[in-house]
């Protein structure tokens, strides 16, 4: 963690060139007033560094609902589901604020690889797929379990929300545990 922090905080300040940043107790002392401003930057680019890990973070990890000041999608699973029968969860997008969802972006669901014994017969769903309005939308994704049990499914949705200032386009990760009996 520490390591990335120090390649993140680099990256994100090396425009500022003339500092330098060492872990190690044999590197030689900076002048003073160069001290005070590495002491400046390593905390500042500790802060930023940190920033930039949990975005990342929240972005690549899946969750049932990911919300942001722009959106909300969540995938429900109403269930019940039977063995050999087909059944769907919903992915639901919804803008919020002064943001619509983009009409002219191709909004497109693609599922994660099905467990064993599960299947999709259809895993890539776009705009077509779906019902989609101005401020909301949603996918039907439809799979299939040749046998019972708790199986988690998901995949990513590619999206595009507006305001009237700017488009946000995201990719998020999204899933859903189901219990197939």
């Amino acid at each position: 963690m520490v390591s990335a922090r120090i390649a993140i905080a680099g990256a994100l300040f090396l425009g500022l060139g003339a500092f330098t940043y060492s872990e190690h107790a044999s590197a030689r002392p900076l002048p003073t007033r160069a001290s005070r401003v590495q002491k400046s930057f390593t905390a500042t680019a500790a802060a930023a560094a940190d920033n930039v890990l949990a975005d990342l973070a929240a972005k690549t990890v899946s969750a049932a609902k990911v919300e942001s000041d722009n959106y909300v999608v969540e995938a429900k699973a109403p269930g019940p589901y039977a063995t050999s029968r087909e059944g769907a969860f919903a992915v639901e997008i919804t803008a919020k604020g002064g943001y619509h969802i983009n009409p002219q972006f191709p909004l497109r669901f693609k599922a994660n690889e099905a467990p064993d014994g599960v299947t999709y017969p259809k895993p890539v769903l776009t705009r077509e797929d779906g019902t989609f309005q101005e401020k909301n939308g949603s996918f039907k994704v439809a799979f299939s379990a040749a046998k019972a049990g708790k199986y988690t499914l998901g995949g990513v949705v590619s999206l595009s929300f507006c305001s009237e200032k700017n488009c946000v386009m995201e990719k998020v990760p999204l899933d859903v545990d189901v219990t197939v009996k």
